[in-house]
């Protein structure tokens, strides 16, 4: 007989999808079966696989890091697991979960049937744990399909697509003439390390000959070399002509011939002398997949619908990745390994994340709706956790209104948003709107940056033209640089405006002109400008010019402000600047206009530089006594750079990869949280160690007209960031 496990949920997937949609649920009051096939925690990015996870600020989208409960995991990696040692991060996921009351964890644990209560409605599943050869029943009102390969709703009948839709269908440019059964491969990585002494290899059996494995990098741009391991490897693919599931096991032996047999061609062919020190020190076990089912919602996402960035009522993620297309021949494909087309922050809607035909059926992951070309962006890691966290929330307000998935995204998506939004779950323009007493409080602060930037550390070439982008609020007349000059020149530069707020790319230019620039050292040169804005960012082409050089600050001093040579670079530098007219962009009443990063503004509020012992602060006056009991921080982590599960480091250049390794020293380490009760400052909280953007403060209800929160120190940046107060 089947041990029974009855819930509010069942999420089936313990990928970082399915991860992410269990803490949501338990989060919310919810009881959750989390069930997962493997050992391990994290799926494509556990320690069995070893993918790197990646998002829109992978993909090029400026301050596009996916925060949240997936952002949370990142926060603690980077505290906790600073070298990245794969085996932590399984241990941080696990701890993370097991943190989580409300969860009811189910490792190896493989469901493998569905019972129907009605054609079009999920009674329970069935499953089967290894190990303990236990058979499992697990029942609840609500479903999530985070599989990968959306096993629970094939099991149930649910409607789904594999392959590529044909162009005409959806009228997706990047999708072949014809329809076809093919998909994008999987790959198996592998991670050596040096020794001391020579180290002999000889092939197995089974692996690869030399000289197969060198007609094959003949094909396209595909490198080996020693210093390469893991993610340097993402080409090495093989499956997307093939059924990847029915399938697998074929695959995954192609696969270890390939990892065999590219090994001993580094090893052995006398091509790579300095590999004789080298070992094979960990392959996977298992493949890392890409392509499978794609579970059909009432909305299909389609390649227009990323391309256009069009915009949904009842969106509740985003997404941001390249649409990323690799040949279904994967290693075998004479093209080249992948074609990448950058793409702005685009909306993901409710009705891609539940089933069309099976009514307590929710998909998130790579499983959700699209079309194959669409999947091409969906399909990363980062993106797959902000659908778990959304289907996860999404499931409590079906309960607590008696609503199935489709009535939600009539009635209730406001509601969805805002529990989405308080929990660091950023929807691209949607704002906070809560019964938030911050909302109405007058702010004010110990001191303010000023937009301007007089910190003069290093100097940038104008050699090759570079784009300084610039938030302004409102009118802009001119912009200041500080310069050196090698000899007489008129410096060229054209004036450009973008039509989106969460884009950093122009799209129009609006001037073009030329400044006279005489010989000389740190000297301000006056850019006239004379344009225009509604609370977004500009963009200044400057040069070229190789007299030139532009004056820049070691750091980032005044957030939203920098220089860049493209905007598929995450290198950038800080410039020396002044505005006509000055703004106050770092006001701190920007604490209440509900929005947590950057949207056109930078949205937050920048202190002076801090002086030792001396603390900055802001308060909040409410305009009567109110019953106080939970305080939100919303810190900033720099979100424009990747906070990936693993580090990069041999790798981080030839991708253009600049990410995180350490807890971001622009996140405030020490704080306390006062209220005003009886005459005196009553303090409610304190932080010591710091090491999270989202923090929340609950405590016995107190009676104030003041909130007061005190800074002491960052990780290392010379000023205080705070996007956002919450009061409740």
């Amino acid at each position: 007989m089947a041990v029974r496990c009855s819930t509010d949920l069942t999420v089936v997937g313990g990928g970082l999808a399915g991860v992410c949609a269990a803490v949501a649920a338990a989060r919310e009051g919810l009881q959750v079966a989390l069930v997962g096939n493997r050992p391990v925690l994290g799926g494509n990015a556990s320690s069995e696989i070893r993918v790197w996870t990646r998002g829109a600020t992978g993909g090029g989208s400026r301050y596009g890091e996916e925060m949240g409960i997936l952002g949370e995991l990142k926060m603690e990696n980077l505290y906790k697991n600073p070298d990245s040692n794969p085996y932590l991060w399984d241990a941080i996921i696990l701890d993370f979960v097991a943190r989580e009351k409300n969860i009811k964890l189910f490792l190896n644990t493989h469901v493998h049937s569905v019972d129907m209560a009605a054609p079009n409605t999920i009674a329970g599943l069935r499953a089967f744990q290894i190990g303990s050869e236990l058979e499992l029943a697990f029942d609840s009102p609500f479903f999530v399909d985070a599989t990968g390969d959306g096993t629970v709703g094939f099991l149930a009948g649910a409607h789904y697509r594999m392959g590529r839709e044909s162009r005409a269908e959806f009228g997706e440019a990047f999708a072949p003439l014809v329809a076809d059964g093919a998909s994008q491969g999987s790959t198996i990585f592998f991670h050596t390390k040096r020794l001391l002494q020579p180290v002999k290899y000889v092939a197995p059996g089974f692996a690869y000959s030399r000289d197969y494995v060198a007609d094959l990098l003949n094909r396209g741009s595909r490198i080996v070399g020693p210093d390469m391991q893991g993610c340097d490897y993402w080409w090495f693919e093989f499956g997307g002509e093939l059924d990847t599931i029915k399938d697998s096991e074929t695959i995954a032996w192609e696969l270890r011939r390939l990892v065999f047999g590219i090994w001993d061609y580094i090893k052995n062919s006398g091509e790579f002398p300095e590999a004789a020190y080298l070992t094979l020190d960990w392959i996977g076990s298992i493949p890392g997949k890409r392509g499978s089912r794609r579970l059909l919602g009432e909305h299909v996402l389609t390649q227009n619908d990323i391309m256009s960035q069009r915009q949904f009522s009842d969106a509740v993620c985003y997404g941001g990745w390249y649409l990323d297309y690799h040949p279904p021949g994967g290693i075998y494909s004479k093209e080249e390994p992948c074609e990448q087309i950058p793409v702005g922050l685009y909306h993901i809607p409710l009705r891609c994340l539940y089933s069309r035909n099976v009514h307590n059926l929710f998909m998130a992951g790579r499983d959700i709706s699209t079309t194959y070309a669409a999947f091409a962006s969906t399909r990363v890691m980062n993106t797959c956790a902000l659908t778990g966290q959304a289907v996860g929330t999404a499931t409590a307000v079906c309960l607590e209104k008696s609503k199935a998935p489709r009535e939600l995204a009539q009635d209730e998506i406001e509601e969805i948003q805002q529990r989405l939004l308080l929990s660091d779950h950023y929807i691209p323009g949607v704002r906070n709107e809560t019964a938030d007493l911050a909302l109405t409080a007058v702010v004010d602060g110990s001191s303010a940056k000023e937009f301007a930037n007089v910190t003069a550390e290093l100097t940038v070439s104008l050699e090759k033209p570079c784009f300084l982008v610039l938030p302004v609020m409102g009118n802009l007349c001119q912009v200041r640089l500080l310069v050196d000059c090698e000899a007489e020149t008129e410096l060229e530069y054209e004036i450009m405006l973008g039509d989106r707020r969460e884009d950093y790319r122009p799209v129009k230019t609006v001037k073009h002109a030329v400044v006279p620039v005489s010989p000389g050292a740190k000297q301000w040169i006056d850019l006239k400008a004379g344009v225009t804005t509604e609370n977004q960012s500009v963009f200044l082409r400057l040069g070229p010019d190789p007299r030139i050089r532009l004056w820049c600050s070691g750091e980032d001093l005044c957030p939203g402000v920098f220089l860049t040579p493209d905007f598929a670079s995450r290198l950038v530098h800080y410039p020396c600047f002044q505005v006509d007219p000055g703004y106050p962009m770092y006001s701190p009443d920007n604490l209440r206009n509900g929005y947590n990063r950057p949207y056109g503004l930078p949205n937050m509020w920048v202190s002076r530089p801090m002086q030792q012992g001396t603390p900055e602060w802001v308060t909040l006056s409410f305009a009567e006594v109110s019953s106080v009991k939970e305080i939100r921080l919303y810190f900033d982590p720099n979100l424009d750079r990747e906070i990936p599960s693993l580090r990069p480091e041999r790798w981080a250049p030839f991708h253009r990869i600049y990410p995180q390794v350490k807890v971001p020293k622009e996140l405030v380490k020490s704080y306390g949280i006062f209220a005003w009760v009886g005459g005196k400052w009553e303090q409610l909280a304190h932080a010591e160690e710091n090491f999270q953007r989202l923090n929340v403060h609950r405590f016995s209800p107190v009676q104030t007209d003041r909130i007061r929160i005190e800074f002491y120190r960052t990780h290392g940046a010379r000023c205080v960031r705070l996007f956002e107060v919450r009061v409740y």
